[in-house]
């Protein structure tokens, strides 16, 4: 039987400001290489495409949460549905109720609910599919003790337990900006749910991860 894997794809890798060609090509290959063994679940954020128009708009008129999720989910759908014309034997579909997909190889999906984000979306996919595992590929190798772009002091953690990461991460806000987010931490605790935070561009880093050989990363479980 074939082994579902969750990934979490950060919307920041696919466009940290324009499409990054290098780490798609890269992820694509990868992706392509690993369903040939396993099946395989993608769920896109909305990343800095989100926190742009959020950022411009909110300087125009002042934007209600729920405005501020409406552009989240069409960024959303817009990286997800790149990905998908990238990946011939992918299956693209946004869910409207936590439901079990028939699917080959690859499925690319979110619930793309209010108040949801990509990560606990990914989370839930986790649950249903009984993988008890995501990957979140995202543009940082580690968690840290505090923010490593503010702080040189910032120490990097490997292993955490959820009641700690919980401890170092804002509450939720549209647009927020973490490793992995505070919905979807309160959902993986709730599941038990194991977290790997691996850097995205790395996709040797992330091979090595799932041979179980030596990686850098964060474990949260």
């Amino acid at each position: 039987m074939k082994k579902t894997i969750v990934l979490s794809l950060g919307g920041s890798l696919i466009v940290p400001r324009e499409i990054n060609t290098d780490f798609l090509k890269k992820f694509v290959s990868f992706v392509k290489k690993t369903s040939r063994r396993n099946k395989i679940i993608i769920v896109c954020g909305g990343g800095h495409t989100c926190r742009y128009y959020i950022t411009k708009a909110n300087k125009i008129a002042k934007l209600s949460e729920i405005k501020k999720d409406n552009i989240g989910i069409a960024a959303i759908k817009l990286n997800a549905t790149l990905i998908h014309s990238l990946l011939p034997d992918s299956k693209l579909i946004f869910l409207e109720k936590r439901s079990k997909i028939r699917f080959n190889k690859i499925l690319i999906t979110g619930f793309l609910k209010h108040g949801k984000t990509s990560d606990a979306d990914a989370v839930l996919l986790a649950h249903i599919y009984k993988t008890k595992e995501v990957i979140n590929l995202t543009n940082v190798d580690f968690v840290y003790n505090k923010d490593p772009r503010k702080y040189k002091t910032a120490k990097p953690i490997k292993k955490l337990l959820w009641k700690d990461y919980l401890k170092i991460i804002p509450s939720f806000k549209a647009g927020i900006h973490t490793p992995f987010g505070p919905v979807a931490s309160n959902l993986a605790r709730k599941y038990k749910i194991k977290v790997v935070i691996l850097k995205g561009t790395d996709i040797p880093n992330l091979e090595n991860y799932l041979a179980n050989k030596k990686f850098r990363g964060t474990i949260i479980k």
